[in-house]
């Protein structure tokens, strides 16, 4: 069947149950209707974070790092590989894992919703994340135009606060969010002209001991971390180029290294010291802790995922396309993604079965002494956290084990 094929014919499918919906039981009055083309997008993008390998996950195993030494998250090194066994492999290849294999609660949810919109959820926390992306997606055209805009005029801070207040934001049932106090964030003129009013505080977690620094900003239902690249010549004052936030930052950007591939050690290590920060504090109200932390730059977006408990470190293969439909606006695959992120703790389903099957861990605190180990378990902290780190120039990227396709291509679909 041709994708043409395959449109048309869900295309009739949907309107046929978008009629009996409405005929029989009438629209849910919290929820607004949608467009037929956005019901349509939206469950092509489902069937993307499901099916397509573009969307698929992986795992990495940490040959060797400076967890145990005093650093900041921008001079964290990671060694890593995606498999040295080769009989574990052939089993991550033999079954593949979708983004969605992670989120069952959120992709059903969604998928109930959109064969009939009488079909939502009871839960009422899972009842207003739905509405929250529901509601977003008729914004779409507008939010991608505001952030395009900022794009095309070389407004890297402006572009972030927007995609922080206009995007993100809005996908988490949550409305808040923490922006490190630290920020140029604070220079830019947005928050005046457009009425955003932003949050500056303290986003600095884990421990002055092993591996510790801030993070750009936090938003989502558990505050997770996002971490923002910048490359234009409006972050340059005085000839000297400067991050999102200041030295203490998960960022230190310099010119060479502005690009999320460079950037997976510092995310790599601020993603496991934040889930093992989350399992510290949510032991009892937690079903699992597969906690996700999120990269962006101007066009893509990857998201980190760590597992204390099962010790499994994935991310997404290739990074989301912020952008892409044929107007250029939004991926809808990548929204969705990020709205499941943004809800983890309501939307997420874990480590399930079939990934602890492959018996493919991280190893991260394999080789650590038991006093480092109970640093990284019981120590970790959220605030109060200063940098310690005497590292003055950031690592060179390590990777021992390169992947079959690049790691930066589009996901060429919603």
């Amino acid at each position: 069947m041709t994708m043409s094929t395959f449109k048309t014919v869900l295309s009739r499918y949907i309107k046929g149950h978008l009629f009996l919906s409405q005929r029989s039981y009438g629209a849910v009055p919290a929820l607004q209707k949608l467009t037929e083309e956005d019901t349509l997008k939206l469950t092509y993008a489902i069937n993307s974070l499901k099916y397509h390998e573009e969307s698929s996950l992986i795992f990495l195993k940490i040959k060797g790092s400076n967890a145990e030494d005093v650093a900041s998250f921008s001079n964290a090194t990671c060694r890593l590989q995606t498999s040295i066994e080769p009989e574990v492999e052939l089993k991550i290849r033999r079954k593949r894992f979708g983004f969605a294999s992670i989120f069952h609660p959120g992709i059903k949810i969604l998928e109930n919703f959109l064969q009939n919109w009488s079909n939502v959820p009871k839960d009422s926390s899972r009842l207003e994340a739905l509405k929250r992306l529901i509601d977003f997606v008729p914004k779409i055209p507008n939010v991608s135009q505001r952030l395009r805009l900022a794009e095309e005029n070389k407004q890297e801070l402006v572009w972030s606060l927007q995609l922080l207040h206009h995007y993100l934001k809005e996908l988490s049932v949550n409305q808040s969010y923490l922006i490190d106090h630290n920020s140029k964030l604070k220079e830019t003129q947005c928050s005046h002209s457009e009425g955003i009013t932003a949050d500056y505080g303290d986003t600095s977690l884990g421990s002055e001991s092993v591996w510790h620094g801030n993070v750009d900003a936090m938003l989502g239902i558990q505050n997770i971390p996002v971490n923002f690249l910048h490359n234009y010549d409006e972050d340059k004052i005085e000839g000297k180029q400067f991050s999102f936030s200041n030295e203490q930052s998960s960022f230190d950007i310099s010119a060479d290294q502005s690009t999320l591939h460079h950037r997976e050690q510092q995310l790599v290590s601020q993603a496991i010291v934040f889930a093992f920060l989350q399992r510290k504090l949510h032991s009892t109200d937690f079903k699992h802790f597969l906690i996700p932390s999120i990269g962006m730059s101007r066009e893509q977006a990857v998201i980190y995922f760590y597992d204390p408990d099962h010790d499994i470190l994935m991310k997404n293969l290739h990074p989301f396309e912020l952008f892409g439909d044929e107007d250029g606006g939004l991926y809808y695959a990548t929204v969705i993604a990020l709205w499941l992120c943004m809800n983890y703790p309501i939307l997420g389903s874990g480590i399930g079965k079939s990934i602890k099957n492959t018996g493919f861990t991280a190893d991260f605190l394999k080789t650590m002494s038991q006093p480092v180990q109970d640093k990284y378990k019981y120590e970790l902290q959220f605030g109060g956290v200063r940098n310690k780190s005497k590292d003055t120039e950031p690592p060179k990227y390590v990777y021992d084990v390169l992947f079959d396709e690049p790691l930066v291509p589009s996901l060429g679909q919603i």
